[in-house]
């Protein structure tokens, strides 16, 4: 391990009592508990001891080791690996050696005692090796920590934004639809897009028209290379899965110019497994039966002339207007509610994003095919956009499932 390590030597010849050395190992302990080093030194520096002879070198380990042992005591170290790697760093090590009148070798040699049960030595190359190590990994630990400190507080910063003030104040409905396609109702989670999150708060800050400029051009042209994006990964999963109506909801949103969510982006790769035609008959289910039923009723009510300009297609057709539903965006028929039932809602209860119209209009209905004549005209001769998504939906069609398949 390459580093720099500080150390405190005390050298010993003979003239210190035991008493005094165990006072000086008392005031080490407060001035590691004190981090005095802090700032100052690399790291706690070790306490050597350089002493006359081993026998006096043993009897200072064996009480400095108490001494640790009883400064520890009681002590609770908590953020687990971390923390413990942390207080490892910051504790006092203390080492003797009784080669004062042979520096050489106790520089070199494994000569140095070290205060634990059974006797332990070590090089001093080996003690600041481990000193430097441990060093490096509380640097690591607290320099996560601090990144982390620095996340949240820019987290803080972004949350007192307000992203309707935000994009009402650019006036540039592109730059708002992707600032809430980014952040939606939080606005902290632009703390993984630092460039913006810069210069929004230097804007949110002061409101400068320099910053709003700048902040409604980078917005706008990343909203240009999202909908380019999406647009691109929606023709591919239109070519692997055929008319959906998921896919007519997608189609309908983008050429609004308004962004897929980040999960409806991840769920066009996903084949629902069924056709439209099956969907559709699970929601009407048992209904064709009770149309034709009512129709052949009908007609038999009929009178003999009236039967010759009326037909049980025709009382069919009438019973569908009279008693079904359309979604203008997903083209998925529901049944109309019947009086006193409830009343069908603002939005398509299928798809959430259509307003169920009357049946009749149903021809009036974009079908998925002209929705992406009509993206792909909007879209116009735009460069591809290589997208790890956009891949995955091509390699799904290249294997061969056919348009409208599950």
């Amino acid at each position: 391990m390459v580093g720099t390590a500080a150390v405190f030597i005390e050298v010993d010849l003979a003239s210190m009592t035991q008493v005094l050395l165990r006072e000086k190992v008392g005031r080490y302990l407060a001035y590691a508990a004190d981090r005095a080093w802090d700032g100052v030194w690399p790291n706690c520096p070790p306490l050597l001891l350089l002493t006359t002879t081993a026998s006096r070198a043993a009897t200072f380990v064996a009480a400095a080791g108490k001494m640790l042992a009883a400064s520890r005591r009681g002590n609770v170290v908590y953020g687990g690996q971390a923390g413990r790697d942390i207080a490892a760093a910051e504790a006092l090590v203390v080492a003797a050696c009784g080669l004062v009148r042979d520096p050489d070798t106790a520089a070199g040699d494994v000569v140095w005692m070290l205060p634990q049960e059974e006797a332990t030595l070590v090089s001093l190359p080996e003690l600041l090796a481990e000193r430097i190590e441990a060093q490096a990994r509380a640097r690591h630990w607290l320099a996560e920590a601090d990144a982390a400190a620095d996340r949240d507080r820019l987290v803080d910063e972004l949350r007192a934004v307000d992203v309707d003030d935000v994009g009402r104040l650019l006036a540039a409905p592109a730059a708002a639809a992707m600032l809430e396609f980014l952040a939606g109702s939080d606005p902290g989670r632009l703390v993984d897009e630092p460039e913006l999150a810069e210069i929004l708060l230097a804007w949110w800050t002061d409101r400068d028209d320099v910053a709003g400029d700048r902040l409604r051009r980078l917005l706008t042209d990343r909203h240009a290379r999202e909908w380019a994006r999406q647009v691109d990964a929606l023709l591919t999963a239109v070519d692997a899965q055929g008319d959906q109506p998921r896919l007519c909801v997608a189609a309908t949103r983008l050429l609004r110019h308004r962004l897929l969510s980040r999960i409806d982006v991840d769920l066009l790769g996903t084949p629902l497994g069924r056709t439209r035609e099956q969907l559709q008959a699970d929601l009407l289910d048992g209904y064709q039966a009770d149309r034709d039923a009512a129709a052949a009723a009908a007609y038999a009510r009929l009178s003999r002339r009236a039967r010759r300009t009326t037909s049980v297609e025709q009382l069919a057709g009438e019973h569908d207007q009279e008693h079904l539903l359309v979604c203008d965006v997903c083209r998925i028929v529901t049944r109309r509610p019947a009086p006193g039932e409830w009343p069908p809602g603002e939005f398509c209860t299928y798809c959430g994003d259509g307003e169920p119209v009357p049946y009749e209009r149903h021809d009036q209905v974009p079908t998925l095919d002209a929705l992406v004549d009509e993206l792909r005209a909007v879209a116009g001769n735009q460069t591809p956009v290589a997208d790890p998504l956009v891949d995955g939906l091509r390699a799904a069609a290249d294997k061969g499932h056919p348009a409208g398949a599950s």
